[in-house]
């Protein structure tokens, strides 16, 4: 699962890119209007729009959540799928199977 940030808006921020209060004012950043990722470095404040929003950082925590379910996910599954054919590994299928290559070999 992994964002392209195709799409982004350009918005006023007052945390850094680890999510750190941002200390001196605020910055204009791009954020990704898919995951909600702060994106770039700061821009000069003079392409601001009057309208522009400010930083939406439960955004970017809402993807950061989906991302490590998504993980904790796809782990459980290689984890159950290594537990399977740990056991199949010792079944007599296996050996009969394995003992008939290596006698082609």
């Amino acid at each position: 699962m992994h964002c392209e940030h195709v799409r982004k808006t350009m918005v006023w921020s007052s945390v850094n890119s680890r999510g750190e209060p941002f200390e001196g004012g605020k910055q204009l950043r791009h954020q990704c209007d898919a995951c909600g990722k702060q994106l770039s470095n700061h821009l000069p404040h003079r392409l601001a729009k009057p309208d522009l929003e400010k930083y939406n950082q439960n955004q970017d925590r809402e993807w950061q959540d989906k991302l490590r379910s998504f993980d904790e996910k796809r782990e459980q599954e290689r984890h159950e799928w290594f537990e399977a054919h740990t056991e199949y590994l010792g079944t007599n299928e296996w050996q009969e199977k394995r003992a008939a290559v290596l006698a082609g070999c």
